[in-house]
């Protein structure tokens, strides 16, 4: 399960730094059509009310497993937009004075931040979604060696909550994910884990049973989210450590 989670983590840090390099590259194209236009006078934009600007569309490949990149995506959007954004300004400046094409330059102005921060917050929910999709939800590195507690709900028949804690010297975790309560029984569960130098849990075993009719789900899922975990990355050799889960029934 742990190169798996890996995987998916850094697809996730790829998405997010293509994302930015396209709005990055996306600011950089209007600021220098937003200059072009405060330079040139209103009188060098005249044209026929019927006048349009070609934009030619790219014919994309059906192709099934190829998709295009978050950063050809933002792209072709925002030129698109740009695009249009332009000809509405140059066919209107042919009967509008200096004062209103400024006006204008200003509207544009603003529609265009607009459309970028409603493609920058689609962009993170679709993020977000995806993130829950790779089952990536957990509890971040907040800096401390502390508890974990978290209302779960993985399976909604049963009401209850997960305490989680760890024991690991002198290293501090990054990815906690938090087991949903799916037992009917309260439990406490500790898992010995051996920690790779990438952060990794490579080896996990219980090393204190929960009682009960409930012992083998409540082991289960703690075997399965003690191998998800991550710890910060070290130099050294392999650790060894405890995860322990406190499910509590309400």
């Amino acid at each position: 399960m742990a190169p798996r989670n890996n995987r998916c983590t850094r697809l996730m840090n790829s998405r997010l730094q293509r994302f930015w390099v396209a709005m990055v590259l996306t600011l950089s194209l209007h600021a220098l059509v937003l200059l072009a236009l405060w330079m040139q006078p209103a009188g060098r934009y005249a044209a026929a009310a019927n006048a349009f600007i070609p934009v030619d569309f790219a014919e994309w490949e059906a192709a099934e497993s190829v998709a295009p990149t978050l950063e050809q995506q933002l792209r072709a959007q925002m030129e698109s937009r740009v695009s249009n954004l332009v000809a509405d300004a140059n066919a209107s400046a042919s009967s509008e004075r200096q004062s209103t094409s400024v006006q204008n330059e200003a509207r544009m102005a603003e529609e265009v931040e607009a459309e970028l921060r409603a493609m920058e917050q689609a962009e993170f929910e679709r993020l977000a979604a995806d993130q829950k999709d790779f089952g990536l939800e957990g509890v971040p590195d907040d800096g401390q060696n502390g508890q974990v507690n978290t209302l779960s709900g993985w399976d909604q028949r049963y009401e209850g909550r997960v305490i989680v804690s760890y024991d690991v010297a002198n290293r501090k975790h990054v990815y906690l994910p938090i087991p949903g309560y799916q037992c009917l029984e309260a439990g406490k569960v500790v898992v010995e884990v051996e920690i790779a130098r990438d952060g990794s849990v490579t080896k996990a075993r219980v090393v204190q049973s929960a009682v009960g009719e409930a012992e083998a789900c409540l082991n289960t899922a703690a075997l399965k989210y003690a191998r998800r975990s991550v710890f910060e990355t070290r130099t050294e050799v392999d650790q060894s450590g405890t995860i322990t889960y406190e499910f509590v029934a309400q």
